[in-house]
């Protein structure tokens, strides 16, 4: 069992949060890719 104090499950909360936004951002990028070369 890990123990988790409030300030490391703090900072794995944001870890998972960054990770997600990374992960929409690349995807949003890989729309408007997709958007511009359908107008093209």
């Amino acid at each position: 069992m890990i123990y988790f104090t409030r300030k490391t499950m703090v900072m794995y909360k944001n870890k998972l949060e960054n990770k997600q936004y990374c992960i929409r951002y690349i995807l949003m990028i890989r729309w408007l890719k997709d958007q511009n070369r359908k107008e093209a």
